[in-house]
C-alpha cells in the first residue's frame, strides 16, 4: 500500500508522519528558521529509510507551515527523494473549512458513485472536533483519520469507538 508524508511545520517543532491507513511512523525535528535544504535531507536520511520513499511507495506529500522561511527547503528536500507534487497549506490559504462550524460532508456526490466515502484526514491539535458534526456522525471503519496531540482520553475513546483512526504527533 502506498504511503503518504505529511509533514507539520511548527515555530518550535516540525513533525513528519509517514504512512497509511495500516501503520504510520512519525520523527520530530526542532524547527530551525535558517536551515537550508541540504541540511533538512541529511536529517530526514538519518531517521527516514527514504530508499523506500520513491515514486512507487509514496502516494502523496502535504506541508502545512506556519515558517514561512523555511517551507520552500523543505519542499526542495523532498523534491530529492520523490517527482510527487507537494501540497502546501499555510497562513494565508483559506481552506473554507472549519469543521465545527461549516459542519461539511466531505462525501462523494457523483451520481452512481455516492455510496463511495474518500478518506477524511483532519488535523485537529486539540481533538476540538464537536461529535455532532457530520463528519463524526458519518464516520466509518478505516475512512476518517484524525491527527491530533491531545491527552483528553474520554474524547479519544468516543473517537476510536466510532472507528475513526486518531494518529498522536508528538
Amino acid at each position: 500500500m502506498k504511503k503518504i508524508i505529511a509533514i507539520d511545520i511548527g515555530n518550535s517543532e516540525t513533525n513528519v508522519g509517514v504512512g497509511n491507513s495500516t501503520k504510520w511512523e512519525s520523527y520530530r525535528y526542532t524547527t530551525r528558521k535558517t536551515i537550508t535544504s541540504d541540511e533538512l535531507l541529511m536529517m530526514f536520511k538519518t531517521t527516514i529509510d527514504l530508499s523506500k520513499l520513491n515514486d512507487k511507495a509514496v502516494d502523496g506529500v502535504i506541508v502545512c507551515s506556519v515558517v514561512p522561511q523555511i517551507t520552500d527547503s523543505v519542499v526542495s528536500a523532498i523534491s530529492e527523494f520523490t517527482t510527487k507534487d507537494v501540497l502546501v497549506v499555510g497562513p494565508g490559504i483559506k481552506t473554507g473549512l472549519k469543521v465545527n462550524i461549516d459542519n461539511p460532508k466531505l462525501n462523494c456526490r457523483l451520481k452512481g458513485y455516492e455510496h463511495f466515502s474518500p478518506k477524511r484526514i483532519i488535523l485537529d491539535k486539540n481533538l476540538e472536533i464537536n461529535l455532532k458534526t457530520y463528519i463524526f456522525r458519518s464516520a466509518k471503519k478505516d475512512n476518517t483519520i484524525i491527527f491530533h496531540n491531545s491527552l483528553n482520553f474520554p474524547k479519544i475513546k468516543l473517537l476510536k469507538q466510532k472507528g475513526i483512526k486518531l494518529i498522536r504527533s508528538r
